[in-house]
Order: structure tokens, then sequence, then C-alpha cells
């Protein structure tokens, strides 16, 4: 469940309450927001609260729902759908608790209750804008669960009822989905389930062949390509992952699904040292607006592209970018050496080069890498007259192993310095 659909909830408590809200929500298909400026009657003889007609919730359950906001805030999702249980326990009639208990449903993935529950808060009645959102995440429900049809006339429905401009957005996107038949059968949802279990178990071959028959089953649902392209990214079967990823881009997904198959199209891309097309893809993927988590990774690859292409300036700012994102160790290192590289190269910033050699060789570098970072920061602190550092540099670079060429070249260093150095 995502924490942001919590937020939903604050906003349709604030509704009971008889409070304005304006609250932002994300999903993992798109950022969507919801407003509420409804008003409630507390009118009622039985001290209900009326929050449209046909609906009562009762002060008990006006507590319970905030509850229940309380535990989604905290990503206790289990203790909030109790509390909307209880809710409804003690107002069987409030439509809003249903809406609620819904929404977590389907953070739950339990797409069949939670459709249950929307259409029980249809039922007993909704304001206009409540109402359009539970037609909104009753679709997605439906989307979810391979059921295009209905998924089809809850979304139009929703948009007739008015939705706001990022719930809009989604419902679009979803529509011209479903119209190109791109939305995936039950049986290939069932595919795609079985292989994400296999990849929990790390045993990636027989999610492939899940994955397999999930587009055996749905030849268009360009979901099943992407997933599948991912897993033949990481077996490192490169062609298979671009061909995959390709297939879906041309399929067509929701915006956000289509930032991550670029993204791992133009990882593939790098890994066949086709930088030209990595650079085009990678971009495209921020562009659309690649989920954060994967950022670093795509500043990393673009700027590792940049880097071999000679395009200093780019690789520098992308580079900078990712350190500063965050980057697992190993891939850390190796950015402060090429960032370094470019400084040293390009833009003969020594001093620069010589903070980034040195924060890669504190970082960990494998052999070859770590040779080359001592053989260029030696190189660099011979350009800034550093002779001392410069020798013990290049001495550590040729026990390490040079090439031919660069051992030629750092001898002639050590022998330049070594005149130096017994000179002064």
């Amino acid at each position: 469940m995502k924490r942001s659909l919590f937020l939903v909830w604050v906003g349709l408590l604030m509704v009971v309450l008889g409070c304005a809200s304006t609250e932002t929500v994300s999903t993992s298909s798109s950022s969507v927001s919801t407003s509420s400026s409804s008003t409630v009657s507390t009118s009622s003889p039985s001290s209900e609260v009326s929050t449209s007609k046909g609906s009562y919730c009762s002060p008990q359950a006006k507590e319970y729902m905030e509850r229940a906001t309380e535990y989604g805030e905290k990503n206790n999702l289990d203790t909030a759908l109790s509390y909307f249980n209880k809710a409804i326990a003690d107002s069987p009639r409030c439509a809003l608790a249903y809406l609620g208990r819904g929404l977590a449903l389907y953070g739950k993935d339990r797409y069949d209750e939670a459709i249950g529950d929307l259409t029980k808060a249809i039922e007993l009645g909704l304001e206009k804008d409540d109402l359009a959102e539970a037609y909104f995440w009753r679709g997605k429900s439906y989307f979810a669960t391979g059921r295009g049809k209905e998924a089809k006339a809850d979304l139009t429905k929703a948009i007739k009822l008015g939705l706001e401009k990022e719930f809009l957005e989604n419902a679009q996107e979803l529509l011209k989905a479903i119209n190109q038949g791109l939305i995936c059968s039950p049986q290939a949802g069932e595919y795609i389930e079985k292989a994400e279990e296999y990849l929990k178990k790390k045993d990636i071959d027989t999610a492939l062949s899940y994955y397999n028959k999930a587009i055996a089953d749905s030849p268009r649902c360009a979901l099943a390509y992407v997933l599948r392209g991912l897993e033949l990214y990481r077996k490192d079967r490169y062609d298979e992952a671009i061909a995959d990823c390709t297939k879906a881009i041309e399929l067509g997904l929701p915006k956000k699904q289509l930032a991550v198959a670029y993204f791992w199209r133009g990882g593939s891309y790098f890994r066949k040292n086709r930088y030209d097309e990595a650079i085009a893809d990678l971009t495209k993927a921020i562009e659309l607006g690649l989920k954060k988590d994967l950022l670093a990774e795509v500043y990393y690859w673009r700027g590792k592209s940049y880097s071999v292409k000679h395009r200093d300036d780019e690789a520098i700012a992308d580079l900078t970018k990712a350190i500063e994102l965050g980057l697992p160790k190993e891939e850390l290192a190796m950015a402060y050496l090429l960032r370094g590289g470019s400084y040293f190269f390009s833009k003969k910033r020594y001093d620069e080069a010589i903070a980034d050699f040195t924060k890669a060789i504190e970082l960990g570098l494998p052999k070859e890498q770590l040779t080359l970072a001592y053989y260029l920061r030696g190189t660099a602190y011979f350009f800034t007259y550093r002779y001392k550092e410069a020798k013990a540099d290049l001495t550590k670079a040729i026990e390490l192993g040079l090439s031919k060429d660069e051992l030629a070249l750092a001898q002639k260093l050590l022998n330049y310095i070594n005149q130096k150095l017994h000179t002064k």
C-alpha cells in the first residue's frame, strides 16, 4: 500500500467533519490529486452525520476512520483496515468508510475486495467528487484484474463526473491502453504473479518461463514484455532485453511504465556499447519522470556514456547528479573515477581530478581500475608539481601492472621526477 493513498482518506475524513481539503496522492502509475469541499449535515436526530443521500456515518464511525488514517500514515495497513471494519460495523451505511476501505484493499492488491467495497460506496451514494474517485479507483481495480470492459466503463464514468487533472491524465492513459488492447488477461496476470514468486526465490529462469506464458496468453500485454526484458537484462541477454523493451514501447504504456521501458532499453544499449542509443533512451526516461529510486542509476549510465563519447561537460554534470542522489559503493567509486577522468583529460582541472581519484581509491576499485586511478592521480600530481606524491602513485601503478604504453610514459615521468628531486 502506498502511504499516499491515505492522504485521500484524510480528504474523506475532512468531508465527514465538514471541512475543505486538498491533498495530493500518487499511485504506481501516476501522480493524482483529490480535493473535497463538501459540507455535511449534523442535524440528524440520531446524532449521525449525513455524508450524502442515503449514506450515514455516526460520530463513532468518524473516530474509527480518523484512527484508520493515523495508522495508514504510519504505513500500518492491517491496523488501518481493522478500523475501517469497525467504522462499517458501527455504520453499515457509511459510504465514505467503504470508499476508504476500498482504497486500502486496492493498496494491498486485494482488487476483488476493493471492487466490492467501492461498489457498495457507489450504491450508498457519494458526493460528486467522491463518486468520481470511487469510479476511478474501481476502474483501476478492474484494470488490474484484466477486466477491460468494466474498467473502461468506470473510467469513462469517472471522467464524465469530473476528475482532477492528474486523476484525469491517469484515467485517460488507462483508457488508451484498453482501447489499444494492451490490457493483460486475468490468466496472464496469474502468470506474472507466479513469475514474481519465483523472482523472490532468485529463480530467474523459472520466472522467465512464466513471463513467456503470460506473453503467449496476451501477446499485447506490454507490461509482461517490460518485466521479461528486465530479467533478460539481469541474465546479460541484452539483445533480447532490447527487443522486449522495444515491443513494450511500440505497444504503448502509461507514462511511468514507459519511462521504465526506456530505462532498461537504455541500460541494455549501454552494455552493448551502443552509447548514442543509450543516451537517447536514458534521456527519454528522465523526461518521462522515471521514479526516484532509479534516477541515480540513469544519471550514472548516461554519465558513463557521455564520458566514453568525450562529452565531458555533460559527463561531469550527470556523474555529479548520480553521486548526489546516491549509488551503491562499487558504482560510486566508478562515478568518481570517471568524473575525475573528465576533469583530467578535458578540463585540465587537476586538483578536482586528484580529489575524485582519491575518493575512488578510498571506496575501492577492481584492480584494473585501481591501477588507472593511481596512474592518473600520479600524472595529475606531476602536472601540479607535487613530485613526491606523483612518484608514490606512479610507482604504485607500475606495481599493480600498467599496459605497455602506460608503463613507458610512467617510467619517463619517474625519471624526470627523480632528476628534479635529486637536483633539490
